[in-house]
């Protein structure tokens, strides 16, 4: 992987991280793709030279915004992409290439470390046996 396409995964997980119809709809698409580029892999010595419609996912309608991080998902995994479509049914169809791979790290995998960091949000004071309260710094 190289670092550009780290910083890649990285950007769009913390894109995503605190926003839940967002996580979940990168989430379930990354889940999708890897799936799907599986079974390609694993029927590529039975696909036809001309079989172009095994190579193409199309997504299901999104917004604006959605298919903004859909896209930056396409390019993370080496898809060609485009959006189609005019209004409420414009969505994005990847193509399959030759960069085409399921990355070594996944976004799935940055908002795990994301979600299980030790920042100072996560901080919990504790009482001494006095029953004060102790002294946090970091407040």
């Amino acid at each position: 992987m190289t670092t550009t396409q780290f910083a890649m995964v990285e950007e769009l997980a913390s894109l995503i991280k605190d926003n839940l119809h967002s996580k979940h709809l990168i989430l379930s698409t990354e889940e999708a793709l890897i799936a799907a580029l599986q079974q390609l892999h694993c029927r590529d010595g039975d696909r036809e030279e001309d079989d172009d419609a095994a190579d193409t996912i199309e997504l299901q309608p999104a917004g604006a915004y959605h298919r903004l991080l859909l896209h930056r998902l396409a390019e993370i995994y080496g898809f060609a992409h485009e959006s189609v479509g005019e209004g409420e049914d414009r969505h994005l169809v990847l193509q399959c290439c030759p960069e085409t791979a399921i990355p070594s790290v996944l976004v799935s995998d940055m908002i795990w470390k994301f979600d299980n960091s030790d920042d100072l949000a996560s901080v919990v004071l504790t009482r001494n046996d006095i029953g004060e309260s102790l002294f946090c710094p970091f407040v």
